[in-house]
């Protein structure tokens, strides 16, 4: 069975109903609203207390975050020194007490650090 172009052109297969475009504007209009809705514009302050108090919490923290690092890093250069300080005073006293010259102490120590 063979449908030629000719039965196709000719054919519609859609129908409209009867005045269906000279009521299709008085339905479109009788389910629109009478009155147009006045749209309700929601006024924003540049001083909204919610964003700045996001930013003054940022910056606090940082501010203590830096703080805290700064008074740790002062600790640790503290210890550093007094760690300094001690071998000093170790280095010292094994010269004075043990009759030990400085040249063979360097030697002890590098040899120490090499491994050799």
């Amino acid at each position: 069975m063979q449908i030629e172009d000719n039965d196709i052109k000719k054919r519609n297969p859609f129908t409209v109903p009867d005045e269906y475009f000279a009521k299709v504007h008085n339905r479109v209009m009788s389910r629109l609203p009478q009155e147009r809705e006045k749209r309700k514009y929601k006024v924003t302050s540049l001083l909204n207390v919610g964003h700045w108090g996001y930013a003054a919490a940022t910056i606090l923290m940082f501010t203590i975050g830096g703080v805290l690092f700064y008074n740790d890093n002062i600790q640790m250069a503290q210890e550093i020194t007094a760690a300094d300080e001690y071998n000093n005073e170790y280095i010292d006293e094994l010269l004075e007490n043990y009759n030990i010259d400085e040249y063979a102490l360097y030697s002890y120590l590098t040899s120490a650090d090499t491994g050799y």
